[in-house]
C-alpha cells in the first residue's frame, strides 16, 4: 500500500467518524438541533389515559352458614345443609352440588401448610385426580387449593391450618357446571370464612 493510500483511507475513516456522531455542526462550531436523533426513551410518556380493567367484585355466599368448632363458612344461598356434627358440616343444592367443611384441633401443634394438605388424605397420599392449583388466601392467611376429577364431578378443596384446626372447604360440583361458574361459587364461599382468629 502507497503513502497516498494510506492517507486516503485514514481521512476516509475520520470522515465516516465524524458522520456518526449524531449531529451536523455548524460554521460556528455548535450542533444543528435539527438533526440529533432523538431518543423515545427520553420523552416522557402520559400514562393518565391507559384505563386497567376493574377488578372482579366477590359477593359472598348468603345461604345456611356451617359451624364446625368456632369455622365458618356460608353456602350459596338456596342450598341446604344436609349434615352437621362436631367435625363436618355439610350443604347441597339441588343438581348435585355439595359443600363440605371439615375442621378437626391439632392440640396445640402447628402446621405447616403442606401438612394441612395432606392431614385428611388416608396415609398422607394423594386422592385419586389430585391436580394441584395456585393457592389461594382465606381469612387473610394463605391456603392450599387442589381439585379432583372423576367421570361425574369436580372437586375443589381449600384449606389450611389456623388458631389451632386443620381446615378444609371442599366444593363439589357436576362436570356439566362450566369452570367459571364453579370458581365463582367458591369464591364466594371462601370470602364468608370466619375462624376463632378472625372474631378475636
Amino acid at each position: 500500500m502507497t503513502r497516498h493510500a494510506s492517507v486516503a483511507g485514514a481521512v476516509l475513516v475520520l470522515l465516516l467518524t465524524g458522520c456518526s456522531g449524531g449531529g451536523t455542526d455548524s460554521a460556528d462550531g455548535s450542533t444543528d438541533p435539527s438533526t440529533t436523533p432523538t431518543s423515545s426513551a427520553s420523552t416522557p410518556t402520559d400514562d393518565s389515559s391507559a384505563t386497567s380493567e376493574p377488578t372482579p367484585t366477590i359477593e359472598p355466599a348468603t345461604g345456611p352458614q356451617l359451624d364446625v368448632e368456632g369455622v365458618k363458612v356460608n353456602a350459596p344461598a338456596s342450598w341446604k345443609q344436609s349434615y352437621d356434627t362436631i367435625v363436618v358440616d355439610m350443604a347441597e343444592n339441588d343438581e348435585s352440588g355439595s359443600l363440605m367443611l371439615s375442621v378437626a384441633g391439632t392440640g396445640g401443634d402447628q402446621l405447616s401448610l403442606e401438612q394441612a394438605e395432606k392431614y385428611f388424605w388416608t396415609r398422607s397420599q394423594k386422592p385419586e385426580g389430585y391436580e394441584p392449583q395456585d393457592t389461594t388466601v382465606m381469612g387473610g392467611l394463605t391456603a392450599y387449593h387442589y381439585l379432583l376429577r372423576d367421570r361425574h364431578q369436580v372437586t375443589h378443596a381449600v384449606g389450611l391450618w389456623d388458631a389451632g384446626y386443620v381446615v378444609k372447604v371442599e366444593l363439589s360440583m357436576p362436570k356439566r357446571v362450566s369452570e367459571d361458574e364453579v370458581l365463582a361459587v367458591l369464591d364466594s364461599v371462601v370470602a364468608t370464612y370466619e375462624s376463632p382468629r378472625t372474631a378475636g
